[in-house]
């Protein structure tokens, strides 16, 4: 079981499209193993309407890259050991990502991209999210715009063994 950042299939997903080999996998684990783990429990029965609220304010950012309905957000964050905190990880991803976005006519490949490497940059700092990432869509110059829109520490993935 584990408990991340979210969603961890889609996340794995993300990670091999952006070209991660097996060592740049979280804590050392291979991409194989992260991809059999299981749903961890429901930890919170309800979330705080508040959160509930921050959630819903994020949630179209990443329709198109991301596409999870609300109740799958919820139950998401209903599984993190700490909401609030994993909460706060995904608004400064949709800060950043809303800003390189804004007034620019981005293929959804690229959007994805810029989705995908701040993802791993909210675990990892800039230069190890851009060491990690093989850029297909996107310049090394936009890649660390991207990265550096990202103005929170990382937030390492963290795993419970099973």
């Amino acid at each position: 079981m584990y408990s991340i950042r979210r969603a961890l299939t889609k996340l794995i997903g993300l990670l091999a499209i952006l070209g991660l080999s097996d060592s740049g996998a979280p804590q050392g684990r291979s991409l194989t193993e992260l991809t059999s783990q299981r749903l961890g429990p429901i930890r919170h029965a309800e979330l705080d309407p508040a959160l509930v609220a921050r959630i819903v304010a994020f949630e179209n950012v990443f329709a198109d890259v991301y596409p999870v309905t609300h109740e799958q957000w919820l139950d998401g964050f209903k599984r993190d050991m700490d909401p609030e905190r994993e909460v706060a990880v995904w608004e400064e991803i949709a800060s950043a990502l809303k800003t390189f976005t804004a007034g620019r006519p981005l293929s959804k490949e690229v959007r994805a991209e810029a989705f995908g490497l701040l993802l791993v940059r909210s675990s990892s700092g800039a230069e190890e999210a851009l060491k990690q990432a093989k850029q297909r869509h996107l310049s090394l110059e936009e890649s660390r715009k991207v990265v550096n829109l990202y103005r929170a520490s990382a937030q390492p993935i963290t795993f419970e063994g099973k």
